[in-house]
């Protein structure tokens, strides 16, 4: 895919500087920040991702990429380059009609059409770039993707940025493969191109007919993301106390204590946090019906899965807050 439209040098954003003091790059080494992302949440997939951008995005010491997902590292990157594609074009025009334009975000997009190419995913020294328009802000990347990159590659990020903090957002075993699989399915029928894009076939009665959805749930994209206990035990072992993992029942049970404990761990207080920690996008949206059948299937899939996220939980590796003691399938 060729997302270069016209000559790079082209575009210029006179009169717009990334940061009102220093470029970004000389407030990084004049304040001996660490380059690249000081934070990444790798997911889970299905697991309020989207509750902690908005929470970050929303600090006045984050700055967050515009791109929700950037999945630079754990591939579809090119789905992430379309994207800044059109939300580089989008912020060009309000910017020509004289709207209101965060440079960094501007300058951010310009970098990922026209200074990166498809080719570049994976590549840790063009990743570190991008996230030099952050100047002297906190930045983070939230693609859960990267929860799966294999035991070659995550050594090589974990000395690549040896300060960047990892965190990973648990769910109910069951009720993330059945929300992963309900996502895909939706993908598969909108009227949107560039969602559906993003997947392969999905059978039509997935949602509906048990045989379908023990098969499908077999392939290795929803696999890879099912057994959160894998996860958790591989990058605990590799990153140490860089990595933490929480309960998405805390976070909605609790929200304001999670939100503490989340930023506590980034470095941050999640306190200065300008929008409520129960605020969440997602509320109210359409699902399909987890029939007891249907429910039986995944939880025969899953196997002792449960039982090992327990474990973890009991052993400390999953941080449980102590003020909600509500959480049923543990």
């Amino acid at each position: 895919m060729d997302l270069h439209r016209g000559d790079p040098s082209a575009v210029t954003l006179r009169g717009m500087s990334i940061d009102h003091d220093l470029s970004p790059v000389q407030a990084a080494e004049d304040e001996d920040l660490p380059m690249g992302p000081n934070f990444i949440c790798i997911g889970a997939q299905k697991a309020g991702t989207h509750w902690l951008y908005d929470q970050a995005a929303s600090h006045p010491d984050i700055w967050m990429p515009p791109i929700k997902e950037l999945r630079f590292l754990g591939g579809r990157w090119p789905l992430a380059r379309e994207e800044a594609l059109r939300r580089f074009n989008v912020q060009l025009r309000a910017l020509w009609k004289r709207g209101e334009v965060d440079p960094r975000n501007l300058e951010f997009l310009r970098r990922v059409v026209f200074e990166t190419a498809d080719a570049d995913a994976g590549d840790l020294d063009a990743y570190r770039r991008l996230f030099d328009v952050a100047g002297r802000r906190i930045s983070g990347d939230i693609s859960p993707q990267y929860a799966i990159l294999g035991r070659r590659r995550l050594p090589r990020l974990l000395e690549e940025f040896p300060h960047t903090r990892f965190v990973y957002v648990v769910r109910e075993p069951v009720s993330r493969v059945w929300s992963q699989v309900c996502m895909q399915y939706n993908w598969s029928v909108t009227p949107a191109p560039r969602l559906a894009s993003r997947i392969g076939t999905v059978p039509s009665d997935v949602v509906t007919n048990p045989d379908t959805l023990a098969a499908y749930i077999r392939i290795p994209g929803v696999v890879n993301h099912s057994f959160q206990g894998r996860v958790i035990d591989r990058w605990h072992e590799l990153a140490g106390d860089r990595f933490a993992a929480f309960l998405m029942d805390d976070m909605i049970a609790v929200p304001e204590v999670f939100r503490r404990r989340v930023f506590d761990h980034i470095g941050l207080d999640g306190d200065r946090c300008t929008i409520p920690a129960d605020h969440n996008k997602k509320i109210g949206r359409q699902r399909h019906e987890l029939t007891p059948e249907l429910r039986q299937v995944i939880v025969d899939y899953l196997d002792d899965e449960p039982d090992r996220l327990r474990r973890q939980v009991d052993d400390g590796w999953i941080t449980r807050m102590p003020e909600n003691q509500a959480v049923s399938w543990l």
